[in-house]
């Protein structure tokens, strides 16, 4: 679902990107890498990053990005990957729970976020006027 450019959507789709192109120093990951590991096209990924027409991922989406940035072995090797969790360290098993709840907050802040707020359709039932 698009969002409007609600301050909330924005700084969800702002945090993603940030993710994608600085958690490492040495490395970028591109939207078609992260792309392929989260089994996802990359126009997605892109309308997720989008600043002007931010659409909201899924919680599952969401726990995936945490799972694929809690570790630095996500980007070795030929291809990203998505480890699974078992395989996870103490240390990245914490990254990875750190990761999540920051963009559950986020994400749970564009349900709050008041310039999402539009009035929705007036309902006519029950107003319908007698003639005189």
């Amino acid at each position: 679902m698009a969002l409007g450019s609600g301050s909330a959507a924005v700084h969800l789709a702002q945090r993603l990107r940030e993710l994608r192109e600085h958690e490492w120093d040495d490395r970028t990951v591109r939207q078609a890498h992260l792309a392929t590991a989260l089994d996802a096209s990359p126009a997605t990924v892109s309308s997720y990053e989008s600043v002007s027409a931010p659409k909201a991922p899924t919680t599952a989406r969401l726990t995936a990005y945490a799972q694929f940035f809690a570790t630095r072995r996500s980007v070795d090797g030929d291809s990203p990957t998505l480890h699974d969790l078992t395989s996870f360290t103490p240390d990245e098993r914490e990254r990875f729970v750190q990761l999540k709840a920051e963009l559950f907050a986020l994400h749970a802040a564009i349900g709050r976020d008041p310039a999402r707020a539009r009035p929705g359709p007036r309902s006519t039932a029950g107003s319908s006027r007698r003639s005189r």
